[in-house]
């Protein structure tokens, strides 16, 4: 078997931790090489081919093999560059044409993140936050200075894979003409290319330096892990090198490189060659002028040099290759045209047939899905896609989250498979909930805006930093008979939030009251930190799980296991709730949310609609059925099974017990959400009233006389505003009675009911899944997507078999006044838990306008 430091052998491109101390090292006559390497990999290489060829592996299709590696001696890589310059292998053209026109927007992105004093990786954490130790703006700046100005000064890229810098010349020359001092470091296991593009380098820059590093992927990452976590960096890697590894693989290498060698914030520019048109495809790695079979053939004279004789005899072999559509691979093969035996010497002698295969290498190809579903594995986020021309191939901005929320199913998953409820939280779900708060209250939100109220009919910032550890003391308090956090007083300070009549101002269920002078926030984060370290405390460390030793002084395990549930989906629900609130702090103010140094601004003018009409949606026909709603999970038995926790799974009030509801008539539904510009066009025609302006937009400085104009409106989001020109194909964020408008202007449509938005769903596979921060705003729609929360024609009221919860009693029924609808979806803020549960059901006032709630239209005639 091919080891791991041969896998990662084709190139790679890491940092000497004494280099980042170098001074100016512009005018080295000869390039700046370091041998980095661990082994030797000569000798690894020959006993991977007498491995591969001796062994018929699985992962090999029952095939022998040759090392990738093999492909790359000095020779290979001469060849290989003539590929890159033939007009068949489009992969180099394509990713070439993205860079010439988006290498400053590139820059941009990569250097808006640096010298961000809010993440300080691994030297001001977030505990230690801004907040936390009550530093002034020009206190943080001393602060930053004192870190290492010279490491803090400098972009670093880290290009795995540098070949013959043909590519990354053209990032570096944008570095250079923006003035922005960048260290450039290339990996690559051969030592005259290194020096030979090094070389071309020389005198190029003014404010570039390049270094090159001799040894593996796998050197690379044991030097990454020694790089100061105060340095923000970026890895390049290009040519759609990750399709040499089988979508496990790159998975895995993936994960490791963001676990292991990258900070939270810290970025990855991945090239990714798509899945394109078959004939396309075999052009590209079949070439009229044959120098892609030079290139395959020449790993047998490599391979003959390392054996030390001519056993691989070159005119017995041909190359031969395939593009397998099915699993989206180009496959190639040496074939066997005459056979014959090999020597390889310790007593292993093969017999090669005639027309037996013998794999060299496979290139995956992604679809738009198995790209998401790569990063998602990998535990990386996309920050923007930038595609060429022709659609043929992807350049994606990615970067290692300051938190992750992992999908609890696969798209479009039968929910019949697992359990129908929510599920206990695993201590890691719990760290991962408090990261993501941490990051938004501790780096995001200025100190000034702790006291704002963005939203007048809510509290202030500061009470949802409270609100959530008090919820939670009081729960687990109650139900496993835990001491309750001290300070008390905060209990009942922060128990519970206000919901009040949009139109009256007035709160009908009791609520905490909001005192005279909020406490400290030093003193509610330690509050906070305390309840943390109770629900820490009823995990077992090792497993993540509940603690078969957690001692239960009163109640059962179920009924504690329900109460941490509980807290769990509170705390992520309000993280949505606050999300809602920040996006209306108007730019430009001293409220405004500052740049929180761990997420990257995606760049919106790239990807954006820029005005282009959104495709029209689809009509799907949906039949007449009986619809399951909810599901049964009677809180009464939690002291009858007590012991059974994951057999049903936890639902709120609401969402309980299954009843059914029948649709008498099939209907046709829309195949998307309403979208910015579909919403514009009613405005347009029915005028710009302010009771139709959704309060997801605000106002721009007027450019145009045309009231509707997308010049004159943003869109409201955590990076600030954006042109609504640029969300042209986003879902329009409204109220329930604006969706309401919409229908009745086009008149031949009507809002869902809950019954059928849910059969909708069961239809729908959402292979996009853009939930749990995937991004930090809506993203283009696509012809069948799902994209925020649902309006519905249905009433949020009682039905037959409704039961108040025991353990939180007016959740749901204090809003059963006939004022709020059924809303159902997620929003990019939900967390899994709740966006893949598809009993869970949220409501709103009809009138309320922040939440990140679209609709879909239902044909009236249906």
């Amino acid at each position: 078997m091919v080891s791991s430091q041969l896998k990662n052998a084709t190139c790679a491109s890491i940092v000497d931790p004494a280099v980042l101390k170098a001074a100016n090292v512009s005018n080295h006559q000869e390039p700046k090489i370091i041998d980095i390497r661990q082994g030797d990999i000569k000798l690894d290489l020959r006993s991977a081919i007498v491995d591969g060829l001796t062994c018929k592996k699985a992962e090999n299709d029952g095939l022998r093999s040759l090392p990738t590696l093999l492909l790359y001696d000095q020779k290979g890589l001469q060849l290989f560059e003539q590929i890159t310059y033939l007009e068949e292998y489009y992969l180099t053209n394509e990713e070439i044409s993205i860079l010439e026109a988006r290498s400053e927007d590139i820059v941009q992105s990569l250097t808006s993140l640096t010298n961000t004093f809010g993440m300080k990786t691994g030297v001001i954490s977030v505990r230690d936050s801004v907040f936390q130790r009550g530093l002034q703006p020009e206190e943080a700046a001393s602060a930053r200075e004192s870190i290492g100005k010279e490491d803090q000064d400098h972009v670093v890229l880290i290009e795995l894979g540098s070949g013959t810098l043909r590519k990354t010349r053209i990032i570096l020359d944008a570095f250079d003409k923006a003035k922005v001092p960048t260290k450039y470091y290339a990996l690559d296991v051969s030592r005259p290319e290194l020096v030979r593009s090094l070389a071309a380098l020389e005198g190029r820059y003014e404010h570039v330096q390049s270094f090159g590093l001799l040894g593996t992927y796998e050197d690379g990452f044991k030097y990454m892990q020694d790089l100061p976590k105060s340095i923000r960096k970026c890895v390049l890697w290009l040519g759609s090198s990750v399709g040499n590894y089988t979508r496990d693989e790159a998975s895995c290498f993936l994960r490791q490189l963001g676990e292991e060698c990258m900070n939270e914030g810290d970025l990855l520019l991945l090239g990714v060659d798509r899945r394109n048109e078959s004939s396309l495809v075999e052009k590209a790695y079949n070439d009229s002028q044959g120098v892609t079979r030079d290139f395959i053939r020449n790993s047998l004279f490599h391979a003959n040099r390392l054996l030390g004789k001519t056993e691989l005899d070159p005119s017995k072999l041909e190359y031969h290759c395939l593009y397998n559509k099915e699993l989206g691979r180009h496959e190639s093969y040496l074939i066997v045209e005459e056979a014959f035996k090999v020597d390889l010497g310790d007593n292993h002698i093969i017999q090669l047939e005639k027309d037996e295969l013998i794999l060299i290498e496979h290139s995956y190809k992604y679809s738009d899905q198995e790209l998401e579903q790569l990063l998602d594995a990998s535990r990386i986020r996309k920050v923007t896609n930038l595609r060429s021309s022709k659609g043929l191939y992807t350049l994606n901005l990615c970067q290692k989250p300051p938190f992750f929320f992992k999908a609890y199913s696969n798209p479009g998953r039968d929910s019949k498979q697992v359990s129908p409820g929510g599920q206990i939280p695993t201590l890691e779900d719990w760290e991962e909930l408090w990261k993501a708060w941490d990051t938004i209250t501790l780096c995001w939100i200025t100190p000034a805006a702790l006291h704002a109220r963005p939203i007048d009919l809510r509290h202030d910032v500061i009470f949802y930093i409270g609100h959530l550890p008090a919820f939670a003391n009081l729960q687990l308090h109650r139900q496993s008979g835990v001491d309750l956090v001290q300070p008390q007083g905060f209990t009942d300070l922060f128990e519970r939030g206000l919901d009040p009549d949009v139109m009256t101002g007035t709160c009908t269920h009791w609520h905490s009251h909001a005192p005279a002078e909020w406490p400290a926030i030093e003193d509610i984060l330690a509050f906070r930190d305390d309840v943390r370290e109770m629900v820490r405390r009823m995990y077992d460390t090792k497993t993540g799980t509940l603690s078969d030793s957690f001692s239960i002084i009163t109640g059962t395990r179920k009924r504690l296991a329900r109460a941490l549930w509980m807290s769990f989906e509170h705390e992520a629900m309000h993280l949505e709730t606050l999300l809602y609130m920040l996006v209306q702090i108007p730019d430009g103010t001293p409220l405004r949310l500052q740049d929180p140094g761990t997420v990257a601004r995606p760049l919106f003018h790239c990807t954006g609609g820029d005005n282009q009409e959104t495709a029209d949606a689809e009509w799907i026909s949906v039949g007449s059925q009986t619809v399951d709603l909810g599901f049964n999970d009677d809180e009464d038995q939690d002291f009858e099974d007590a012991n059974l926790i994951e057999e049903n799974g936890f639902g709120w009030d609401n969402e309980k017990p299954l009843r059914q509801v029948r649709i008498d008539s099939g209907f046709e539904i829309s195949s998307r959400p309403v979208s910015v510009s579909e919403y514009l066009k009613f405005l347009s025609e029915v005028g710009p009233k302010e009771s139709l302006l959704p309060k997801s937009w605000g106002e721009d400085r007027r450019s145009s006389s045309d009231p509707v104009d997308p010049a004159n409106f943003v869109y409201k989001t955590m990076f600030g505003d954006v042109s609504l020109k640029y969300c042209f194909n986003w879902p329009v964020f409204v109220n329930g009675e604006q969706a309401q408008a919409y229908c009745d202007w086009k008149k031949d449509v009507r809002l869902p009911t809950e019954a059928e938005l849910v059969a909708f769903f069961k239809l729908f596979k959402d292979e996009r899944r853009n939930y749990g921060f995937r991004s930090w705003t809506p993203v283009d729609m696509e012809t069948h997507d799902r994209q925020g929360w649902e309006w519905t024609s249905s009433e949020f009221n009682a039905y037959e078999g409704f039961k108040d919860s025991a353990l939180y009693p007016g959740y749901s029924s204090d809003f059963f006044e006939g004022k709020h609808s059924v809303v159902l979806g997620y929003s990019f803020a939900t967390h899994p838990a709740l966006a893949e549960r598809p009993t869970f059901r949220n409501w709103y006032q009809r009138k309320y306008p922040y939440v990140f709630a679209s609709f879909r239209c239902v044909k009236k005639n249906s």
